[in-house]
């Protein structure tokens, strides 16, 4: 049976997420005993992309073109019946001379023409290439001066956050690239005091690796682009938290793990030791990602595990929701990646009521320096 949403206050149910969840023993159900903490405003996604491309005269006929407003007009529609009030939407990480990459310039329009409810994160296409392109070991004056500039220009036009940025980003397919980099980057360094400096978070893509080792056989089959082996980046990850504490660093896509180590105990051992880390969960079906490697936050009929629900508990005000889905035009362009959005957001439904308008809102206000 697919889902259907309630719309309360023209397309905003505050806390309130997915009534057509209410499917007969599923837990989204509980979903409409929410409405009643309906009020003018609902929740925020900190982490979502639009993909406006498209073949323009239908695939293998036409030639390519890109309309990053039709993509923003199908996430809006998806937020209303979400009770989402507001996402951020950025480039994904891109290395240098990355076939099929954008910049945040292209989703200026769309953000423009959803003021209040679509919100820019920038980086991916502008500082993720410089940081990929260059060693660590031999970064010159001049490289650092020209990541500067970019991340200044970033702040000038209205960015509320670093993103997507990334360390260590696997390959799930032939177009899909491999990129990886330590977290302690003296680019990610400078980055971290630019950030603190401007009061902007910095959105952060890294699966966790705590020792050198081979490539998990879960990923071995899925692209040649990965490497054998990969290297350990969880105590750089320390040291570029412990840079400069007044840097918040979100990492997301939690409870999305292919190595098998981004468990509730490493995460509450981080939490404790870094008050500038926080957490943006995401959930994937593995009916759509057979692959990964476990470490999920729900069980395969959505329910939340009790293990992630205390963490959240006991880290409220670190968490937050960043479901990531690639949204196109339909009818237009093809999908990239599993839908996350909507199961993402069926998490909330399965907390106690403070803890919904903590991790669904005013975490991410706060974080973001929202208004």
């Amino acid at each position: 049976m697919r889902r259907q949403f309630i719309v309360f206050n023209n397309g905003f149910i505050a806390l309130a997420v997915l009534a057509a969840l209410a499917i007969f023993g599923h837990p989204g159900a509980q979903i409409a005993s929410a409405a009643e903490e309906t009020s003018a405003k609902g929740y925020v996604d900190v982490h979502m992309h639009l993909d406006g491309s498209y073949m323009e005269g239908g695939p293998g006929s036409g030639r390519p073109a890109r309309d990053y407003e039709s993509a923003a007009d199908h996430l809006i529609e998806m937020m209303n019946r979400a009770g989402v009030e507001k996402a951020i939407v950025m480039p994904p990480p891109q290395g240098p001379k990355q076939r099929g990459g954008y910049t945040y310039q292209e989703l200026l329009g769309a953000v423009q023409k959803y003021p209040g409810r679509l919100v820019l994160a920038a980086g991916g296409g502008e500082l993720s290439p410089l940081i990929f392109g260059s060693d660590p070991k031999s970064v010159s004056p001049k490289l650092k001066e020209e990541f500067e500039q970019k991340a200044q220009g970033i702040i000038a036009d209205g960015a509320k956050a670093f993103g997507e940025m990334a360390a260590l980003h696997f390959s799930f397919g032939p177009q899909h690239p491999f990129k990886e980099t330590a977290p302690d980057h003296p680019l990610f360094l400078l980055l971290a005091d630019i950030a603190a400096q401007h009061n902007l978070a910095i959105d952060l893509h890294m699966e966790a690796v705590p020792e050198d080792q081979s490539l998990p056989r879960n990923l071995a089959g899925r692209s040649s682009a990965n490497p054998a082996t990969i290297r350990a980046n969880l105590p750089a990850f320390e040291r570029l938290l412990a840079h400069n504490r007044k840097a918040r660093i979100v990492w997301q896509h939690i409870g999305w793990d292919n190595t098998g180590y981004l468990t509730p105990e490493l995460l509450r051992r981080l939490l404790n030791a870094h008050s500038n880390l926080y957490l943006a969960i995401k959930v994937v079906r593995n009916e759509f990602e057979p692959f990964r490697a476990g470490n999920d936050l729900v069980d395969p009929d959505l329910r939340l595990k009790p293990e992630w629900k205390k963490l959240m508990s006991d880290f409220s005000d670190r968490f937050v929701v960043g479901a990531d889905e690639f949204v196109g035009i339909p009818d237009k362009t093809r999908r990239k990646g599993p839908p996350s959005f909507e199961d993402t957001w069926t998490v909330l439904a399965q907390l106690p009521a403070d803890l919904r308008l903590k991790i669904g809102r005013s975490n991410a206000l706060r974080i973001y320096n929202l208004k």
